[in-house]
This record gives structure tokens, C-alpha cells and sequence, in this order.
């Protein structure tokens, strides 16, 4: 496992807490949002998971939760251009 997969994880996670913050500002509502639940605590545990399962076997945490939050940047990218899409238009 390399240094970046723990920078990788949380900076998924950093863009994925941001999301709902869009969200409620593409719907009109106050967007305040607290990202204590999903961040730290969440990519802390994805590598703590990863480590565990690369004991297990070799480099099998890396691909697991590596391609995981591959699929969640994807969604997170995904959504992010859908409530900036519905934002532009409002204005």
C-alpha cells in the first residue's frame, strides 16, 4: 500500500461530505452541513478495513476499498455536476 491511498480515501471522502451541501443549495434550502460523521471517521475506517484485509492477502484491501471509492468519486462527481447543472439554471 502506498502513502497516497490514505490521501486518496480522504479526499473522496472530503468532496463526498461537500455534496449535500450543493444539494440543499440547488433545492433553495440554507446550506449548512456538519461533516464530522463522514469525515474522519469514515476514510479512517476504509483503511483501517483495507490494512485488515490486506493481511488477509496480498494488496486484496488495496483493490477492494481502493475500487470502492473509486465508484463513490464517481457518484460524487456525478452528483456534483447534476446539482451545479439544476444551480445555473435557477439562476
Amino acid at each position: 500500500m502506498t502513502a497516497m491511498f490514505p490521501l486518496f480515501l480522504f479526499f473522496v471522502w472530503f468532496l463526498a461530505v461537500l455534496v449535500p451541501t450543493l444539494g440543499k443549495k440547488s433545492r433553495g434550502e440554507p446550506s449548512g452541513v456538519s461533516i464530522f460523521p463522514g469525515f474522519p471517521l469514515c476514510p479512517l475506517a476504509a483503511w483501517g478495513i483495507s490494512t485488515l484485509l490486506d493481511l488477509a492477502h496480498d494488496r486484496l484491501g488495496y483493490y477492494l476499498i481502493g475500487g470502492l471509492h473509486l465508484v463513490l468519486l464517481v457518484c460524487v462527481i456525478v452528483f456534483s455536476v447534476k446539482y451545479l447543472y439544476v444551480i445555473k439554471r435557477k439562476t
